[in-house]
């Protein structure tokens, strides 16, 4: 008992710091206003990552039970028993695509993980200025931005996870290159009693890049199994540093576990100006074995709608239909 005390000590003193940190951020989250939106650099990582917390309507935080939770909340890789790897596209705005790859490997000291984000757009007009207030066209060029990021998740105890990411970022623009660093925190508490999960995270720590900081965004969520394991009700609040804060609700359902079927809702000011439909996101999921293939159709008003498609693989001693 004494040789263990210290471990369990350097833990407690790790989760303590994180929760202190969460806390302290999220607090003076509610003193950020309107006026700094639009400062961020690096908006790509704001990009919603798989398709089945997209469908939730980004409700995900205290879910994040599956390879994608590196994105969402790191803490929510203890949960997984079994080695998943996920992969989603995503055709983005103005022709770019977007495409995500998450990976998780279990093992007894904690679990480990891997994911890669990757925004890309080879087909971008190149102008010149020219006499009379006209503009020449000059080719193509190409822009990029990725993030590769490593994942640490471990259990405290069977309540309380905590997770840690690192992001090394990269943006391309026509062959001129830049790099940074930040950093993800985040917590699950489960009430196995109530069957009850709170989660809190924030995402993207770091110093200015182009004289702006990274989108620092702090997220807390509820999650909760009322009825049944099969149904999953969800509610987050985003609070991000250089945005508006929305309220998300998701709910989904799984009939017989094969088909999952998934609907969610982003409430932010400046939604009541855009089309009615936005805010409004769906999806479903099909479960074959240790597959699973999810789409999610997220709309965006007048910038157009959005469809994105996950295909995951889970392999290990359990189904993934016992991991979820």
């Amino acid at each position: 008992m004494v040789k263990n005390t210290p471990k369990i000590l350097n833990k407690s003193i790790l989760i303590a710091a994180m929760t202190v940190i969460l806390v302290l951020v999220a607090i003076c989250a509610f003193a950020w206003g309107t006026k700094d939106v639009g400062t961020a650099s690096l908006e790509f990582l704001r990009i919603g990552v798989g398709a089945r917390p997209a469908a939730c309507g980004e409700s995900f935080v205290a879910v994040a039970n599956d390879a994608t939770a590196i994105f969402w909340n790191p803490a929510g890789l203890a949960q997984l028993n079994n080695q998943e790897v996920s992969v989603m596209h995503l055709e983005w705005f103005g022709g770019f695509k977007y495409d995500s790859l998450s990976y998780v490997y279990p093992t007894a000291k904690g679990n480990f993980g891997a994911g890669f984000v990757y925004l890309h757009n080879n087909d971008i007009d190149k102008t010149s200025a020219a006499p009379g207030g006209r503009y020449n066209r000059d080719g193509f060029f190409t822009f990029s931005d990725s993030a590769l990021v490593a994942s640490y998740s471990n259990k405290l105890n069977e309540s309380l996870l905590y997770g840690i990411n690192a992001k090394f970022i990269q943006e391309a623009i026509d062959g001129s290159q830049d790099y940074s660093l930040v950093t993800d925190l985040g917590l699950i508490y489960y009430d196995s009693k109530h069957k009850i999960k709170l989660g809190s995270s924030i995402q993207n720590i770091g110093l200015k890049t182009n004289g702006a900081f990274p989108p620092i965004v702090i997220r807390l969520g509820i999650a909760c199994n009322p009825f049944s394991k099969d149904l999953t009700l969800a509610s987050d609040i985003d609070l991000p540093k250089a945005g508006r804060p929305s309220l998300n609700l998701g709910a989904e359902y799984w009939f017989k576990g094969i088909l999952a079927i998934r609907a969610g809702y982003k409430y932010k000011n400046g939604n009541a100006e855009m089309d009615n439909i936005v805010g409004l996101t769906a999806g479903m999921g099909l479960r074959i074995r240790n597959y699973m293939l999810d789409y999610a159709f997220v709309p965006y008003g007048e910038l157009g709608n959005t469809h994105r498609l996950s295909l995951s693989l889970q392999w290990g001693n359990k189904t993934m239909e016992e991991t979820r």
